[in-house]
């Protein structure tokens, strides 16, 4: 009797080893799968954030350019060179066309003009820069409200910038 019972005892033992041994077999792999899991989604997560860095420096990149680009057509504007309208529409390609969109029968000057108050500049300095009276720049902005039938309560300059702005929007 008693040796039955020290063998059902060693069963027992057995049996709960076996339990305890497939428990902490079954607990390994699980722990296993989480951390492979956990692995592959940092690895992800590194690519993602090495790709994010990368396109970074390629913005960065591109808008010293921009800049550098803005800055020159400010500077041939400002000496009234002749290339002005040249590189600006190179810069904005999308602005000139349309614009000409709205009224084709848009002349050269009406066109730097144009460009001149999107860059930001005010009528005193499209005066000073194109060598004409403040007068006469009023005057070119007057007319030019009138040819693109921009409403008499809304600023020309708002109105430039803004169409660019919708403009740029509706070709992305």
């Amino acid at each position: 009797l008693v040796q039955k019972k020290d063998k059902n005892i060693e069963l027992e033992k057995s049996k709960t080893n076996r339990n305890l041994l497939d428990r902490v077999s079954i607990s390994i792999l699980i722990l296993s799968i989480f951390g492979y899991k956990i692995y592959t989604n940092r690895k992800e997560k590194d690519k993602v954030l090495k790709l994010i860095e990368e396109q970074e420096e390629v913005n960065k990149e591109l808008k010293l350019k921009v800049n550098d680009a803005f800055d020159e057509v400010v500077q041939l504007a400002k000496d009234n060179n002749p290339e002005f309208l040249t590189r600006f529409q190179e810069v904005y390609p999308d602005y000139y066309r349309d614009l000409l969109s709205i009224e084709p029968k848009l002349l050269a000057t009406e066109l730097k003009l144009c460009a001149m108050i999107y860059l930001g500049f005010s009528s005193k300095d499209i005066a000073e820069y194109t060598f004409v009276t403040l007068k006469a720049a009023q005057h070119r902005k007057f007319r030019l409200r009138k040819k693109l039938n921009i409403p008499s309560d809304v600023d020309i300059n708002v109105w430039l910038k803004d169409f660019m702005q919708t403009n740029l929007n509706f070709h992305k």
